[in-house]
């Protein structure tokens, strides 16, 4: 990792603990806004989430899912890049933004890419490789466009051999009502007693040391899973989820919930999950999903409570997956989040 500065005693990159941290109350929190939650996600698992909802829903969802993720990108980048700093950016340092974006995107598990070409108000032309998620990253691009160019975007990508050429241009302007979709709700947090052995270095969880950082690929890889993990804004994951389901319709959380609880089935072995509650609450806070305060579990049914759960519908579908995985049976269930974000759910064998 030449030119990346990393924790001597836990080897993750600097840049990756300065910018999170892992909370007792089971969330993930940028130091410098700790309203903007993200997640610690297996790219595998958003990746056949899209596939497995776009199954169900019995049609290709690319370019809605992108649209979401244009518009959570745009919105926190305008948070970065505004007024006299924007005027600035747009004046002098348009190819440093894209190329800093890219470098930071690395080390947080996007993949790489290599600003081609572009011209100020036209077109932005990239090559990619090894992204964590086509489109996930395609909406990220058109969003950080958005905001760079002040234009609205429209992004296409096609296959070049070992990876992606995505071009973004000038787009239509978003509709007032599709806007709306993307308001903040901003749930406070309650306190939690979650507790982590820390790194002496640099105060990450210890958990930690089991991952590989290959900067140059822009990946981060579980050792022990060999799976491939990246940190989501969970903002941008709620918002591709409010535009596919104004796009298609009420029933899709159901939907969501579905897919998750398919990925979890058939991706996880049994003995990756644990009937212990401590484990279970560790594993879903160190990927700042929330807090687990109940869970009672027996061979028919699962009753559990979630405080802070974010995305909502993800943490019901790793549950119900989890509990069918345990109980070694199908199983239906139901769930609630109230106004306060926790979550309640109910699963019992079919």
């Amino acid at each position: 990792m030449a030119g990346v500065k990393v924790c001597k005693s836990c080897g993750v990159p600097k840049e990756f603990t300065r910018e999170h941290s892992w909370n007792s109350d089971g969330s993930i929190a940028q130091k410098m806004n700790p309203d903007h939650r993200v997640i610690f996600y297996e790219t595998e698992g958003i990746n056949l989430l899209l596939a497995n909802i776009s199954s169900l829903v019995g049609m290709p969802i690319d370019r809605i899912a992108i649209e979401g993720k244009r518009k959570s990108t745009y919105s926190y980048a305008s948070s970065m890049f505004s007024g006299l700093k924007l005027m600035i950016i747009k004046a002098l340092l348009r190819r440093k933004v894209y190329e800093t974006i890219a470098a930071r995107g690395a080390v947080l598990g996007y993949g790489h890419y290599d600003l081609l070409d572009f011209k100020p108000g036209e077109f932005l032309e990239i090559s990619a490789r090894n992204t964590y998620s086509r489109i996930f990253f395609s909406g990220d691009i058109a969003g950080v466009f958005n905001v760079v160019e002040g234009l609205p975007a429209e992004v296409s990508y096609e296959d070049k051999g070992d990876g992606l050429a995505i071009k973004v241009v000038p787009g239509k302007e978003a509709e007032e009502e599709m806007a709306q979709r993307l308001e903040r709700i901003i749930l406070p947090r309650k306190t939690g007693s979650i507790t982590y052995q820390r790194c002496p270095g640099c105060g990450l969880p210890l958990d930690f040391k089991d991952y590989r950082w290959d900067v140059d690929a822009g990946s981060i890889t579980d050792k022990v899973t060999g799976r491939r993990m990246a940190i989501l804004g969970a903002e941008g994951v709620e918002s591709v989820f409010r535009e596919l389901e104004a796009e298609l319709g009420e029933e899709l959380p159901k939907t969501i919930v579905e897919a998750q609880r398919r990925y979890v089935v058939e991706t996880l072995g049994r003995e990756e999950v644990r009937q212990d509650p401590s484990y279970l609450t560790l594993q879903l806070a160190l990927r700042g999903m929330g807090n687990v305060v109940e869970f009672d579990l027996d061979r028919g049914s699962l009753e559990a409570v979630v405080e802070n759960a974010l995305p909502p519908l993800l943490v019901a579908g790793m549950l119900q997956g989890i509990f069918e995985l345990i109980a070694g049976k199908d199983s239906k269930c139901s769930y609630e989040r109230d106004g306060s974000g926790t979550l309640t759910l109910a699963a019992e064998s079919a």
